[in-house]
């Protein structure tokens, strides 16, 4: 999760931030300790998924990526079918070359998207910088609908906690 760190996992002046995420806590990996390899989230995707380094630009920013063996490369090899979820642009920070390179099934971005869900635009130019979150996973949940049944491993890169930080329903929150 962009962003998400335990600031927001941990209660703040006993508001629980992010209802029912520590209840996930107790039921998925966690780590309450982690350091990264990256300075940037666009080094996250190749360090959780194959402990790679960060090189010296990055690792998905290399000319050439060098043969390695990575998350993605062992589940094909054992009849999984692997996702990325990004409401975002895969190609940003050639995130889609890293994981076209480890022979991922599928890369559902903003350019993906069917109609019925909003569109965050931004500055006086109003780029496209995605979809947020909630409709992220929304959409997702459509998506795995029509995937055929077998083993499924989905990476989610989520992006409503960073900048432009443009949530729907904003003063419900």
């Amino acid at each position: 999760v962009e962003g998400l760190g335990t600031r927001f996992v941990d209660p703040l002046k006993g508001l629980n931030l992010m209802p029912f995420l520590d209840s996930l806590i107790r039921e998925s990996l966690y780590w309450p300790n982690c350091l990264t390899s990256t300075e940037r989230s666009f080094g996250a995707v190749p360090s959780l998924l194959g402990s790679l380094p960060y090189a010296e630009r990055g690792f998905t920013f290399q000319d050439t990526l060098p043969e390695h063996l990575n998350l993605i490369h062992i589940l094909n090899e054992n009849d999984y079918c692997t996702g990325y979820f990004y409401g975002q642009g895969a190609w940003f920070h050639r995130k889609d070359h890293f994981l076209r390179f480890s022979g991922i099934d599928f890369i559902f971005d903003n350019s993906s998207f069917s109609g019925g869900y909003n569109k965050i635009v931004v500055g006086k130019d109003r780029f496209f910088w995605g979809y947020n979150d909630l409709d992220l996973f929304r959409q997702s949940f459509e998506v795995l609908d029509t995937l055929p049944k077998q083993p499924l491993f989905s990476t989610y890169f989520t992006g409503s906690t960073h900048a432009p930080f443009l949530i729907p329903d904003e003063d419900r929150y």
